[in-house]
């Protein structure tokens, strides 16, 4: 059957300190992130393969399972691209990096302009969402 992405949702990535110093700063390298997902219920045998930048980062280690920590790499050049995917259990720890489309090579990146008479407060989050 191999990779599938239909019913995959929300997948959202939090990068994670690798430390905090006395000051409050944090210890950014190396590079990991939360990947977090949820899947609907016709996946529910399925396992989950964790994909950056094309590569293969990781399996979960069963079914249930709608979260893993990856590694991602430092780029101020270029966004990380993050894709989950369902397999079955016995492709579970198979890559199948050769089979994924490569994306266009645009940045991935956007810009949010805001008006000077519009406000936000401190705690505002913006959710960007985009399939290509």
């Amino acid at each position: 059957m191999g990779l599938t992405s239909s019913g995959i949702e929300k997948v959202r990535a939090f990068e994670l300190p690798a430390g905090i110093w006395a000051d409050g700063n944090c210890v950014e390298v190396p590079r990991v992130a939360l990947v977090k997902w949820s899947a609907k219920a016709n996946l529910s045998d399925m396992f989950y393969q964790v994909y950056v930048n094309s590569q293969y980062a990781g399996v979960t280690v069963d079914s249930q399972q709608r979260q893993m920590i990856v590694p991602i790499p430092t780029s101020l050049e270029s966004a990380v691209r993050i894709e989950v995917f369902a397999v079955e259990a016995e492709q579970a720890n198979s890559d199948f990096s050769n089979e994924l489309v490569q994306p266009p090579a645009t940045s991935g990146r956007v810009r949010i302009s805001l008006l000077r008479s519009q406000n936000l407060p401190s705690d505002a989050t913006a959710e960007i969402y985009f399939d290509n």
